[in-house]
C-alpha cells in the first residue's frame, strides 16, 4: 500500500521554532504558549497579518534547519516501510516566501535531505513531491492512487476532488477537532504501527471504519489501541509475530476470551472478529484504570486467588472434547524434563551469544558462576523430590493434574472498573499449565513485588482450593526452577531479539542490558539464592 504524507505540521512541528523566532523579535512574550496556533493569534492580533507573513517565510524557509519532527515520527515510518508500505510526501506550499522570496521548497528539501527518514532510507527523494496549490495536491494525491492520506488540514480531505479511494488519516494535535469520514489521532505514538489493512478488519469486526486512535501501550510482544468508532469504541490488538518466534498468540488469547465467555466469566474482553492473515483482533472495550494497589494487604490479591479458582473449576468441568481443543500455555511445565530443557535452552542462548563489550562479558560470568551451579543445585533437589514421590520426571502431567492458566496473570495485566471490581486482560500465552508453574509464576514475576504475606495468602489459598496430592511438595521443588527461567527473561535484552521489533539506538540498548542484569542479580538474590 501507498502511504502518502503531507509534510509542514503533520511531520514535522514548528512550534518551537515559532516560538524562538516571535521572541527573538519582540513578537511575543514569554508568557505565550508554545504553539504555533497561539503565537499566530499573538502576533496578528499585536503586529498584524504582514508581521505573521515575514515570521512564516524565516520559518519554512531559511531557518527551517531548526525545525523538528514531531514525537514518535521517525519510528512510525519506520515500522511502516518494514511493513512494506511505500511512502510519499506530498506538500502544498507556494515555491517563494512573500517577503524576502525565499526558496521554500528548496528549504524544505535540504530539510529532508539532511533528516534521518532519507539518511536511513525511510523516504526516497524521488517520492517527495512539492505542489504549489491545493488543487495541483489534491491531483497529484489521486494520480499517486494513496490507500492513505496523512494531513493535518480539514480542508485537504473536504476538498470535492479528494479522491474517494483514499482513506483520510487527519493528525490533529492541539485539540479535538474531527473531520467526517476519517480517522483522527492526536499523537504519532498513537498511530505507530498501525496497518492501514486494519481499518478493514475493524470494519469487518464493527460495522465501521474506525473515527478516532488512541494507544493504549501494550508490550514488545503487541500494539494495542483504543478505537472509537460512531457505535462506541473497542480494541484492536496487533500481535507479535517472527519468524524467530512462533508462539501463536493470537491463537491463544482469542480463545481463551471465547472459552471463558463460553462458561460465564465475563471479567474479560469479548472477541469480536479475528483475523489471522493481518495478526489482529478486535474485541470488546472494558472501561477501566490499570490496577494499581495501594496497600500492601492481603485484599489486593484475592481478586487473582478468585480467578485462579475459577479457572481451576472450570478445568475440572469441562467435557473431555471441549478439553481437548485447548492448547498448553505457552512454555508450559508439561514434566520436569521437559521443563529442565527449557530453562538448559535458555542459558546456552544467554552462554553462546557472541561478546561484544564488557557488559556481555559481565553478563556472562554470572549466567557462569552464579546462576547455572545455583539451577543444578535445585535441578537435583527437584529430581530427588520427584524420587521420593515415586514420580516419574520424563511423564508429561497427567490430564486431571492440570490447570487452566492466564500464564502472566498479575497487576500488570489487570484493570479496575468504575464499580471496583477488576476485569483482566491480556491472555496471550493461556492453556493448559502445571499448577506449580501457575502458582510460582504470579508470586515470581518481576514486576509484581508482593510482599511475604501476600505471596503465602496467595499460595496457601489455592493450595487448600485445589487439593491436589503432593502438590505443596512439588511446588517447593519446582519454585527454584521456575525462578531460574525469569531470571533469563530478565537477561533478553543481551539477545539478538532482545528488543523484538523496536529499533532502539546503541545508548539505550546498552542503558537497558545494564539495567536488566541489576535486575537479574537483585531477582536471583531475594528468589534464588535463599531458596531452601
Amino acid at each position: 500500500m501507498r502511504i502518502g504524507l503531507d509534510l509542514d505540521n503533520t511531520l514535522v512541528c514548528y512550534d518551537t521554532l515559532f516560538y524562538r523566532l516571535a521572541l527573538e523579535r519582540g513578537l511575543i512574550d514569554a508568557t505565550c504558549p508554545p504553539r504555533k496556533r497561539d503565537i499566530r493569534d499573538a502576533v496578528r492580533r499585536e503586529a498584524g497579518d504582514a508581521a505573521w507573513q515575514a515570521l512564516q517565510g524565516d520559518a519554512y524557509g531559511p531557518r527551517m534547519c531548526d525545525a523538528v519532527f514531531f514525537s514518535g515520527v521517525p519510528e512510525a515510518l519506520r515500522l511502516w516501510r518494514t511493513a512494506g508500505h511505500e511512502l510519499c510526501i506530498v506538500s502544498h506550499k507556494t515555491r517563494f516566501s512573500s517577503v524576502e522570496k525565499f526558496d521554500l521548497h528548496s528549504a524544505a528539501l535540504d530539510f529532508l535531505r539532511a533528516s534521518a527518514l532519507l539518511r536511513q532510507g525511510l523516504l526516497h527523494e524521488r517520492d517527495i513531491y512539492f505542489c504549489r496549490t491545493r488543487d495541483e495536491k489534491i491531483d497529484r494525491i489521486a494520480n499517486l492512487r494513496c490507500h492513505v492520506f496523512v494531513d493535518d488540514l480539514p480542508e485537504i480531505f473536504l476538498h470535492p476532488a479528494f479522491p474517494r479511494d483514499t482513506r483520510q488519516w487527519f493528525f490533529a494535535p492541539c485539540d479535538k477537532e474531527s473531520v467526517p469520514q476519517a480517522l483522527t489521532f492526536s499523537a504519532w505514538e498513537d498511530i505507530q504501527g498501525f496497518d492501514p489493512a486494519f481499518e478493514n478488519s475493524l470494519f469487518q469486526g464493527a460495522g465501521a471504519f474506525p473515527q478516532r486512535l488512541h494507544r493504549l501501550g501494550g508490550g514488545r510482544n503487541s500494539r494495542v489501541w483504543a478505537v472509537e468508532l460512531p457505535q462506541g469504541t473497542v480494541v484492536l490488538k496487533a500481535y507479535h509475530r517472527s519468524l524467530s518466534d512462533q508462539r501463536h498468540r493470537l491463537e491463544h488469547e482469542h480463545g481463551a476470551f471465547d472459552l471463558l465467555h463460553e462458561y460465564h466469566i465475563h471479567d474479560t474482553p469479548r472477541t469480536l472478529h479475528v483475523d489471522t492473515d493481518l495478526g489482529v483482533a478486535v474485541y470488546s472495550h472494558i472501561q477501566g484504570q490499570p490496577y494499581a494497589p495501594n496497600t500492601a494487604g492481603e485484599k489486593v490479591v484475592q481478586p487473582f486467588v478468585a480467578l485462579t479458582a475459577r479457572l481451576h473449576m472450570l478445568a475440572r468441568a469441562l467435557p473431555t472434547e471441549r478439553a481437548a481443543s485447548i492448547p498448553w500455555a505457552t512454555d508450559a511445565c508439561k514434566s520436569l524434563t521437559i521443563w529442565e530443557q527449557c530453562v538448559e535452552d535458555r542459558l546456552e542462548r544467554l552462554l553462546t551469544r557472541p561478546r561484544q563489550n564488557e557488559r556481555d562479558e559481565e553478563m556472562a560470568d554470572f549466567v557462569t558462576k552464579v546462576v547455572s551451579p545455583a539451577w543444578r543445585r535445585h535441578r537435583d533437589k527437584a529430581r530427588d523430590v520427584y524420587a521420593r514421590l515415586q514420580r516419574d520426571p520424563v511423564a508429561v502431567l497427567a490430564e486431571h493434574e492440570r490447570t487452566l492458566s492466564p500464564s502472566d496473570m498479575g497487576f500488570h495485566n489487570a484493570l479496575r472498573k468504575p464499580d471496583g471490581s477488576l476485569a483482566f486482560v491480556d491472555f496471550e500465552y493461556f492453556g493448559w499449565d502445571d499448577p506449580t508453574k501457575l502458582l510460582s509464576d504470579f508470586v515470581l514475576h518481576p514486576g509484581m513485588h508482593l510482599t511475604e504475606n501476600q505471596q503465602h495468602f496467595f499460595i496457601d489459598t489455592l493450595l487448600e482450593r485445589f487439593a491436589m496430592p503432593d502438590l505443596e511438595e512439588r511446588l517447593q521443588a519446582m519454585r527454584p526452577l521456575f525462578a531460574t527461567a525469569w531470571c533469563c527473561i530478565l537477561l533478553n535484552e543481551f539477545l539478538k531479539d532482545g528488543t523484538r521489533n523496536f529499533i532502539l539506538p546503541q545508548k539505550e540498548r546498552a542503558r537497558l542490558c545494564s539495567l536488566q542484569l541489576a535486575r537479574a542479580r537483585d531477582f536471583f538474590n531475594q528468589h534464588m539464592e535463599t531458596t531452601p
